[in-house]
């Protein structure tokens, strides 16, 4: 009887072992750049007046905002469009807020 249960007891172990190893740890996938790129310049349409200086670069969910904006609040409102969109790990915001009269 002592070693139908060992054996059994044997058996019960050896499967959570082998079906712990055999599970993996998964983690989300990684979000395509380009996808994420989009998103991007989409809700900058949404959230900016008129975004037309604001140059974009995703690298794996870090978005870099490059480029020059009329005033400072819009360099804010860029910041914050960025960050509405899912998969965002980083911004990083190199506008430059375009001197007072020019044009362009």
């Amino acid at each position: 009887m002592k070693n139908t249960v060992r054996h059994a007891a044997s058996g019960v172990l050896l499967t959570v072992v082998l079906l712990a190893s055999c599970q993996t740890q998964k983690q989300p996938p990684a979000a395509d750049d380009g996808a994420m790129s989009a998103a991007v310049k989409a809700q900058l349409v949404l959230d900016i007046p008129a975004p037309n200086g604001i140059t974009i670069e995703v690298q794996q969910g870090t978005i870099h905002l490059d480029g020059t904006v009329p005033d400072e609040a819009q360099k804010q409102q860029a910041t914050q469009a960025a960050w509405k969109v899912p998969g965002v790990r980083e911004v990083v915001n190199n506008l430059r807020v375009a001197p007072k009269g020019a044009t362009g």
